[in-house]
């Protein structure tokens, strides 16, 4: 086997990598071996093999980290009955939210403003409380369809009539009772 003359620097980081705890230390010094990794004829091979070392190393970082992220949603406890709002962007989600709960949701007139669940109680005849929940748009990419197939009552928000076929797609796998609420109607021309 060829020499590959490695340096005091190169040789350190070789060792801090072989005693690194998390992979992200691994990453780190895998680095620090590629930088000082000698530059010759005998080296390539070594060097291609540091690489592709790193390239797999950062991509189990990451898909761990993807993994991570999809199992961190928070449940919502389910009260007395459970109404989710669903609709697309700017329908007035946020306005119903604000309206019927003790919830002051931030209304705007920027596209998905609402990125994640919001839920307010509404009291009903003083007897019933009722969580409502507001969910991102069906056409964002925060839409979760979870508390949609779950909930007791599924009010759908729209500002336009055919807005009611593209948004029963979404609700294919739901059990609860549909409601339509038509909102905007004040934007009609016909």
């Amino acid at each position: 086997m060829a020499s590959t003359n490695q340096s005091p620097q190169y040789q350190k980081a070789q060792s801090m990598f072989l005693s690194a705890q998390t992979n992200e230390e691994r990453l780190k010094w895998l680095e620090e071996m590629i930088k000082e990794c000698p530059r010759h004829k005998s080296s390539e091979k070594m060097l291609a093999n540091l690489k592709t070392r790193y390239i797999k190393l950062k991509e189990k970082i990451e898909s761990l980290k993807k993994a991570s992220k999809g199992s961190t949603r928070k449940g919502i406890k389910k009260e007395d009955m459970q109404a989710v709002i669903i609709g697309f962007t700017n329908s007035g989600k946020s306005s119903m939210m604000s309206e019927l709960t003790n919830l002051k949701p931030t209304i705007s007139e920027n596209i998905f403003t609402t990125q994640e669940p919001k839920v307010g109680m509404m009291n009903y005849n003083n007897e019933l409380q009722i969580q409502l929940i507001e969910i991102p748009a069906i056409d964002s990419e925060y839409y979760n369809r979870g508390l949609v197939n779950t909930a007791e009552v599924i009010v759908m928000l729209i500002t336009d009539l055919r807005q009611i076929d593209e948004i029963k797609k979404e609700l294919d796998k739901t059990v609860g009772t549909k409601i339509i609420a038509f909102n905007k109607s004040d934007l009609l021309s016909e």
